[in-house]
């Protein structure tokens, strides 16, 4: 499992870090299904930032040029927003730990509240907190690993702790986001030996803390290899000229 501690990637990068391909799982095209666990989700007032405001913003994020960059590592693309459900019959336990979330997650895919695996398995079961839960590890606001179903089969799952303010969600859940497409099992994109200062898997936002704002978005800064630094994609900056030739006339059927 990888735990993202805030600000944890601060100077950490240099010129020499580089990660290599383990071999192991990474999701080309993410599904990421928004999960908002505990009763704080359906109170009135809404809370904020509301589970509607967080699900916009994570749309928002994978429509966007973020992911661009990730086609460095074995071509992956941009993905998309599955789908985002409430639950508010209970609660995340205070010093909830990752086989709590992933015990969580596979009651809701038997009972039918979500959906079960695609058929390529590119879903990422992304669970938000209410505010003030906090985990087993409290420094650690987000998480990202994989639970066995009953089936056998491999599911991944994060989960992201809620501080009230968006832009902090936001960035925590793009940081799950691009480490879980490149290194969803801890098989996939590694760091080299000294790559990362922290124990666990040595992932591609691990080494950067920076964060940028995309089509009104907090997202954090990844590593990239062919750039050798943490960036923030945007989309290229092509520009055409403003001429054309007008066609007239008759096309065969």
């Amino acid at each position: 499992a990888d735990p993202f501690a805030m600000g944890a990637g601060a100077g950490a990068a240099g010129g020499a870090a580089k990660f290599v391909d383990g071999g192991g799982p990474v999701l080309q095209v993410i599904q990421v299904e928004l999960i908002y666990w505990g009763a704080a989700w359906g109170a009135s007032p809404q809370p904020s930032p509301s589970a509607a405001a967080i699900t916009a913003a994570v749309n928002t994020m994978l429509q966007g040029p973020y992911l661009l960059g990730l086609a460095q590592y074995r071509g992956i693309g941009r993905g998309f927003l599955r789908g985002a459900a409430t639950v508010t019959s209970s609660n995340p336990p205070s010093g909830f730990n990752d086989t709590q979330v992933g015990n969580f997650v596979k009651g809701l895919i038997t009972a039918g509240t979500v959906p079960g695996l695609d058929v390529d398995n590119q879903t990422l079961y992304c669970v938000i907190m209410p505010q003030g839960v906090s985990s087993s590890s409290a420094s650690f606001v987000g998480e990202h690993t994989y639970t066995i179903d009953a089936g056998g089969h491999r599911l991944r799952i994060a989960w992201i702790t809620n501080n009230g303010n968006l832009a902090s969600v936001t960035r925590i859940i793009s940081h799950e986001i691009v480490e879980s497409c490149t290194d969803p099992e801890g098989s996939g994109f590694q760091g080299i030996s000294g790559t990362c200062s922290q124990s666990g898997w040595c992932e591609i936002g691990d080494i950067c803390s920076s964060t940028s704002v995309l089509d009104g978005v907090t997202v954090q800064s990844y590593w990239s290899d062919q750039a050798g630094a943490c960036l923030v994609p945007t989309w290229p900056g092509y520009s055409f000229p403003f001429c054309s030739t007008q066609f007239t006339g008759t096309v065969p059927a």
